[in-house]
């Protein structure tokens, strides 16, 4: 009788044990990776995410009547003595330029809005006399890009004095990028994001996005790719707005030995007060050269 129980009362183990194990398989299942951009943080009892912070600021960027942004483009490139010696080594400016800019957006409908980028930049002239002296003198440089659609037709003019610059940029699709193609590029593990839910010092968000490359912020610069590597987005953390964007590259040391080549280019703007209200875009020039 005894030897009876024991047998049922494994039995009804065994049994137990499989009922368990399908409960489990029905109710834990593996769960994948989330997006980074979709991971929910808390702030002043609200939920944040990369995705959200983007979001907040598209309508304001595409379809605010008028706003401004200053900014700089930076391309430095030094020759490096003794890169291996911590204690020699020494670096040498040889090309520099800094060409200061500012973007104005306007906005009407989805058949008239426009962006216009403005440039200049201090470079120097050198002019040989006949005796062999050289003259160097500061040249001024400007330019105005024009990106939009004016009564419903794509218009695109660029337009220069002094030297030519090759600055284009269209600064909508830097501010708001394309979220899927961010994604996209996670999952391929080509980009990393960087983003912890917390405010800084100055009161706000910093996302960061690094890589080799940055696909998804290719279709803002027409005709012309930098290959940044990293973008720094500040978001204002009470109003969820974009403050500021930098791009950054730094080139991989060129050369061999002793004697050593670096480059870094950097991109920033920051971005001015936001305006809804009567705004007349300016025309465009009708440029032939």
């Amino acid at each position: 009788m005894d030897t009876k129980k024991v047998l049922w009362g494994i039995i009804i183990f065994l049994l137990s044990l499989v009922v368990i194990y399908k409960i489990c398989n029905i109710f834990i299942t593996p769960v994948d990776p989330l997006d980074p951009l979709d991971v929910i943080y808390e702030y002043d009892d609200q939920e944040i995410s990369v995705r959200k912070l983007f979001e907040a600021s598209y309508e304001d960027i595409y379809y605010a009547d008028h706003w401004v942004a200053t900014g700089k483009y930076c391309y430095k490139c030094e020759r490096i003595s003794n890169p291996d010696s911590e204690e020699f080594s020494t670096s040498e400016i040889i090309n520099k330029e800094i060409i200061n800019l500012t973007y104005d957006h306007y906005h009407d409908n989805t058949d008239n809005h426009l962006g216009i980028l403005s440039g200049k930049r201090t470079y120097p002239y050198h002019e040989d006399s006949i005796i062999g002296d050289r003259k160097t003198t500061n040249q001024i440089a400007t330019f105005k890009y024009y990106d939009g659609i004016i009564s419903g037709t794509t218009r695109q003019i660029y337009e220069y004095t002094g030297h030519k610059c090759s600055c284009k940029v269209s600064l909508e699709k830097i501010l708001v990028p394309d979220l899927d193609n961010i994604s996209e590029a996670v999952s391929k593990g080509e980009i990393s994001v960087g983003f912890d839910g917390l405010v800084d010092e100055q009161g706000n968000f910093v996302v960061t996005f690094t890589g080799q490359r940055l696909p998804f912020i290719d279709s803002a610069f027409l005709g012309y790719n930098y290959d940044f590597s990293e973008a720094i987005y500040t978001f204002d953390a009470k109003s969820r707005m974009i403050v500021n964007v930098t791009l950054k590259d730094l080139d991989l040391p060129d050369g061999y030995g002793s004697l050593m080549q670096r480059s870094s280019t950097e991109l920033y703007f920051n971005i001015g007060d936001i305006s809804y209200g009567n705004y007349d875009i300016p025309e465009i020039p009708q440029v032939i050269c």
